[in-house]
């Protein structure tokens, strides 16, 4: 049966994508002086503004991420859709995390 349905194709059934309204409403039970929910917070922004699959954020580790003048550069060890294991960087705008640092 899976022979056939890759011959013939069938539709793929598509999610909704995040709005910005839907990460306001993740936000709203986040406490800012928890650092639990600094921490969840930092990782749905992340995750929005690289576009990154669950399993590429629960890899992250510290030393993946790197600060500079333009923004946020995430290191993504492995993702599904590298079969290969390469990796690839990802440069998220400080725009879309906060000012840069002085």
């Amino acid at each position: 049966m899976a022979g056939i349905r890759r011959s013939k194709g069938t539709a793929q059934t598509g999610k909704r994508p995040w709005a910005a309204a839907d990460l306001r409403a993740l936000f709203a039970p986040l406490d800012s002086r928890r650092i639990l929910d600094v921490r969840d917070r930092a990782l749905l922004l992340v995750g929005f503004a690289g576009a990154f699959r669950r399993s590429e954020l629960v890899g992250l580790d510290v030393t993946d991420l790197e600060f500079n003048t333009a923004g946020l550069i995430v290191s993504i060890r492995r993702s599904r859709t590298d079969q290969e294991g390469q990796g690839r960087r990802v440069g998220i705008p400080w725009s879309w995390i906060s000012t840069p640092p002085r």
